[in-house]
């Protein structure tokens, strides 16, 4: 697998508020799939981090593991939920 730089488009849905969508440079290695978490869940990890590198360590179908480059005993696991609804384009 080649490590390419490239855009993921984070997207997030809710009936109150409506929906958003963000696209964010990373490097990314491997098969683009698509996942859906809690975007709670992710936002009060990284509301945590004090590391200028997050990286997620995604398996399609499977946990997302969150790591910082500065502290070794930063290490979440977030299970990703189903996704009924799938954002446009």
């Amino acid at each position: 697998m080649i490590g390419l730089k490239s855009n993921v488009t984070l997207s997030t849905q809710n009936t109150e508020i409506g929906m958003a969508k963000e696209d964010v440079a990373v490097e990314f290695k491997g098969t683009p799939f698509t996942i859906s978490f809690n975007g709670r869940y992710i936002s009060d990890i990284l509301r945590h981090s004090t590391g200028d590198n997050i990286h997620l360590f995604l398996k399609q179908n499977g946990p997302v593991v969150i790591r910082q480059d500065n502290n070794p005993n930063y290490t979440y696991v977030v299970t990703p939920v189903l996704n009924t609804y799938r954002m446009g384009t």
